[in-house]
């Protein structure tokens, strides 16, 4: 389960990334 933490986090990165981007 502490796996899916860094998962998470990598979603959340990638999706600020990604409206950055869009921004």
């Amino acid at each position: 389960m502490s796996f899916l933490l860094p998962i998470q986090l990598f979603k959340i990165l990638a999706d600020e990334t990604r409206l950055g981007i869009v921004l």
